[in-house]
């Protein structure tokens, strides 16, 4: 077995797996993506009520899109370092939007005025314009996540960083981040690590990290922003889950409306959509979760189910 795109052999670890590995004689598979290759592309998003992305080819109803898929972001791993596909194609160039250039320059960075305030309103956090708010939805991708970088060395002698991720998706999601300007650059219990072209390398404490699971259908960090010295729970998952999550009191109708939108026309094109929110916490709330946990814990028959109870309750008015 050989990869390709890291010009590695596979290594084994053990002699069992070789063992095991010559008890097989026959392979039984429910579906075609069990044996082919399973990348993912980020092409689209929406951030508050504004879409970016190709709308033209967002609206096209299934079957009618084109071959021409240079609007999307290929995972990185997928292309040769020369810039060419397995296939013999040149690689893509990654996503592009110029209503998101624009934004992030400046050239075109609208004022909003959102306020997001804690649950006992102790705390409040202004989010300005549009930027600020691509700002923080680009933190969610980049800091609530399971991936790991590791780095491999090429062929050409360079060393070249990667992510390994409980999933194509979860790794999609941060090399997009990544390929964007938000390069997580290590992930640990205790902190996370990441690097943005507006301020440099910033270490953001975390607190706690609620990992994804089939049953959760979600993932979340509560951490601290350094660059605007907040409380913050990032989370990201199924748009059923996220949704019956939200404080609906404090949506904007617009912003809701269009999300609406965005997912029915998503689910359409047959695209698997993901739900990004947050929530302000304050110092006294974040004790408070925290030490709910350290209880949970402590039930030694029940601690998975108590620490779900925990997060349930707080994994809320978003």
């Amino acid at each position: 077995m050989y990869s390709w795109e890291r010009d590695k052999l596979v290594k084994c670890q053990t002699v069992s797996i070789v063992e095991d590995l010559g008890q097989i004689g026959y392979i039984f598979s429910d579906k075609t993506g069990t044996l082919t290759r399973n990348v993912m592309e980020f092409k689209f998003m929406l951030v508050g009520t504004e879409f970016y992305g190709d709308l033209a080819k967002f609206e096209q109803r299934q079957g009618e899109e084109g071959e021409d898929e240079d609007a999307a972001f290929v995972r990185k791993s997928t292309m040769a370092a020369e810039g060419a596909t397995d296939d013999g194609a040149a690689a893509p160039k990654g996503w592009q939007c110029q209503q998101y250039d624009a934004v992030i320059s400046g050239a075109n960075n609208a004022e909003i005025g959102v306020s997001m305030k804690s649950l006992d309103g102790g705390d409040e956090l202004m989010i300005g314009t549009q930027k600020s708010l691509i700002h923080e939805f680009m933190k969610v991708l980049s800091l609530a996540h399971m991936c790991v970088a590791e780095t491999f060395t090429g062929k050409d002698g360079r060393k070249e960083k990667f992510y390994n991720g409980p999933s194509p998706d979860e790794v999609a999601l941060v090399e997009y981040a990544c390929s964007m300007d938000f390069d997580c650059i290590d992930s640990l219990d205790e902190k996370i690590i990441m690097t943005t072209k507006d301020h440099g390398e910033q270490v953001y404490p975390a607190y706690r990290k609620m990992d994804f699971n089939s049953d959760r259908k979600r993932m979340s960090v509560l951490l601290k922003d350094p660059i605007d010295g907040k409380i913050k729970l990032l989370i990201k998952g199924a748009d059923s889950i996220i949704k019956e999550r939200l404080d609906m009191s404090k949506m904007d109708a617009a912003a809701s409306e269009k999300t609406e939108w965005f997912l029915d026309t998503a689910s359409k094109q047959g695209l698997r959509t993901l739900l990004m929110a947050m929530k302000v916490v304050t110092e006294a709330e974040k004790d408070e979760f925290l030490a709910q946990c350290a209880q949970a814990e402590k039930d030694l028959d029940n601690r998975e189910a108590e620490l779900e109870k925990v997060y349930q309750a707080f994994e809320r008015d978003l």
